[in-house]
């Protein structure tokens, strides 16, 4: 049988004029490996696939690179509305300072088997790569041993902790936050990570109430008031701009 490839996923590649650029004078690191830490992947059988530590890990050591094909931002926001939060969200992370993100739907590695949880055991950092584009690197936020199951997580929701917050203050729970979700009909996130300061609820979509009663009419609000407008272009997970390096399994300045 003659397998069947959509063309337009090898057309993509021609599109993508960027390759070249960002692919080309990256730091050689064959020498000096930045990476010095084993994983495993295990698969669980509520949660599907997770990555841990095979070993335990001091504070702020560089783990892993993220990797996935380089785009503009616009083309995280054109999935978001082509084909929906799940993909976008699940697909796309920010690289800040670039107008850059990082496109993981055709090339991935297994940071995209780290789960989330609303108390992490990792962040994101930049990384110098030798040419315009850092890298993205996962590293400890504290040391992470037994005590925590050597998981490796991520907070991939705190973009949306604000946008959260503001729906229930303009709509006050009173049985509780998911049964007022779910009473309000609302397009919602939940989280299940089941860590002490959980959150809940990670992400809400912001829109009418979908009830017979048409919405009581507001007053509008001041240019003060307003909500700023943003364009999605990938999860934000990169603590700052500052680009760092790596020397010796290490972060340096």
């Amino acid at each position: 049988m003659k397998p069947f490839v959509e063309p337009s996923y090898f057309a993509s590649f021609d599109r993508d004029k960027n390759k070249e650029k960002y692919t080309k004078n990256r730091a050689y690191y064959g020498d000096n490996p930045r990476f010095n830490v084993s994983f495993k992947l295990t698969q669980q059988a509520t949660f599907g696939w997770n990555l841990y530590l095979e070993e335990p890990v001091e504070e702020e050591t560089p783990l892993m690179l993220m990797t996935g094909v380089i785009r503009p931002i616009a083309a995280a926001k054109e999935c978001l509305e082509k084909e929906g939060e799940i993909v976008a969200y699940t697909s796309f992370i920010e690289i800040p300072g670039t107008g850059m993100c990082l496109d993981r739907r055709e090339v991935h590695d297994f940071s995209k088997y780290i789960s989330h949880s609303c108390q992490p055991t990792c962040g994101v950092r930049l990384v110098n790569s030798g040419n315009d584009i850092p890298d993205l690197v996962v590293y400890s936020l504290h040391s992470i041993d037994a005590s925590y199951s050597y998981a490796v997580t991520l907070n991939y929701y705190s973009m949306f902790r604000q946008n959260v917050q503001q729906y229930f203050r303009r709509n006050k729970p009173q049985h509780g936050k998911i049964f007022s979700l779910y009473e309000r009909r609302a397009e919602f996130l939940q989280c299940l990570c089941a860590m002490p300061k959980c959150l809940g609820v990670l992400n809400v979509k912001q829109k009418e109430d979908l009830n017979d009663e048409p919405p009581e009419k507001k007053p509008k609000p001041s240019t003060s008031e307003a909500p700023k407008e943003t364009t999605f272009g990938g999860l934000k997970l990169v603590e700052s701009d500052k680009v760092y390096s790596i020397e010796d399994g290490k972060f340096t300045d």
